[in-house]
This record gives C-alpha cells, sequence and structure tokens, in this order.
C-alpha cells in the first residue's frame, strides 16, 4: 500500500517514509518503485522502494496527471505547456513531446491509444477529449464535453470514463459521442475499478460514491474530506 500526504509532503511505502515535492499531482508505483509528480516543482521523480530519488525530469508547466504505456513509457500531462510528454523509464529520457490543445489535465492508456483531457476556452471553458497515437504522435479531437476535466479512467473492458465538472460520461475508445451521462456530481477528481464498479472521489461534493453495473446505481459510501479511495 502507498499514501501520500500532501500537506507534509511524505509518501509512506511499506517500511519507507520519505519526503516528496510539494504540489504532489499524481503518484504511481512502476516495478515497485514510486513515480511522483511536482505540479510546483514541474518534474517528475523515480524513486527506489526506499524513497531516495533515483532520476528527475522536467515535466512541463504545473503538470497534472500522468499515466503508464506499454514497453515502460510514462506519459505526462504538461499542464499550462500544452503538452503531453512521452518519457521512457527508468532513466526518464524523453522519447516524444505532443502538442495538445489548451491545458493537458489528464492521462489513460486505453486499446492502443493514449486519452487526454484538456481545458480549453471554447465558449466557455470546456473539457477536451482527444486521443494520441502513439507512432505517429498525431492527436485527434473526439468531443467538447462543458466545464472543467476532472478525471478520466480505462475500465479495463471496452469503455472510458470522463468526468467533466458536474457531469460523468461513458464512451467506447473512439467514438465522438458518450454512451451515457450521469449527473448530479462536483467534480470528481479520482476514479477506480473492480470487475463491474466504480468508486468515484469527489473532493467538491466531499462523496465517496460507489457506482456498480448498469451503471446508474449510485451509493454514497462517505461524506466528508474526501481525497482518493481504491479498491483493496
Amino acid at each position: 500500500m502507498v499514501i501520500a500526504d500532501n500537506t507534509q509532503r511524505l509518501v509512506w511505502l511499506g517500511d519507507a517514509l520519505f519526503p516528496v515535492a510539494s504540489g504532489l499531482e499524481s503518484l504511481l508505483l512502476w516495478q515497485g518503485m514510486p513515480l511522483t509528480l511536482s505540479g510546483d516543482g514541474d518534474s517528475l521523480t523515480l524513486h527506489n522502494p526506499s524513497g531516495t530519488p533515483l532520476f528527475l525530469s522536467p515535466a512541463g508547466v504545473y503538470p497534472q496527471d500522468m499515466c503508464l504505456m506499454p514497453g515502460g513509457l510514462v506519459a505526462v500531462c504538461g499542464g499550462a505547456e500544452g503538452t503531453v510528454l512521452i518519457l521512457r523509464l527508468p532513466e526518464l529520457t524523453a522519447e516524444g513531446r505532443i502538442r495538445v490543445p489548451g491545458s493537458a489535465q489528464r492521462a489513460a492508456w486505453q486499446s492502443g491509444y493514449l486519452y487526454v483531457l484538456c481545458a480549453v476556452e471554447e465558449e466557455g471553458l470546456r473539457c477536451l477529449l482527444g486521443r494520441i497515437h502513439p507512432r505517429t504522435g498525431r492527436y485527434e479531437a473526439l468531443s467538447a464535453l462543458p466545464g472543467l476535466p476532472g478525471a478520466i479512467l480505462a475500465d479495463g473492458g471496452n469503455r472510458l470514463w470522463v468526468a467533466a465538472s458536474e457531469a460523468l460520461y461513458c464512451f467506447r475508445p473512439g467514438e465522438r459521442a458518450p454512451r451515457q451521462r450521469i449527473g448530479g456530481f462536483g467534480l470528481i477528481r479520482h476514479m477506480a475499478c473492480r470487475d463491474h464498479m466504480l468508486l468515484l472521489s469527489d473532493p467538491v461534493l466531499g462523496t465517496l460514491t460507489l457506482m456498480a453495473s448498469p451503471f446508474h446505481r449510485l451509493q454514497t459510501l462517505f461524506t466528508g474530506d474526501v481525497g482518493q479511495a481504491l479498491f483493496l
């Protein structure tokens, strides 16, 4: 289990407790080693299991999110820089820099494509869903949704979940129109999936919600100061 305390700037990993840069936006494990993305430091760091920094790379301007890709790669949303950075692990060497519209906010890998959520000014603030073909680096815009980007999740099946402001949308990979829209949220910031269940962490409304198939049955599990929840 990994626990991140952004207030104290600490990460706990098993028996190791170690400091990280301020403004921790995303935390992943790669082969048992923590990857930490700092929005304040504009940097990505790979640590060994005891917490010692091994490699560090610039990661845009206020980077927001990252996701692992096949072949030992990690994609980083470069925030206000308007790019998605492709870095090779473990050394974090640059493999590509792909321009995207607006501010790159969230990323997920699904069915051979890298899906990206961007915040764009288009008749007001909008969440733009697009995808990148990793071999060519070509960006393709798919769908513009009202509001702020919240979270994106590839559920391991054939669905892509996108949270934008007060709503949650379900897409099939590559589709331009959502199959389903579920409203009534504040802003879902984190999502986790297992089997036919989703955990939705909404810090704006302060709720942790379980959504189960057929994906309109909602059950509030917790109300309060919500961070991020995972299935164990």
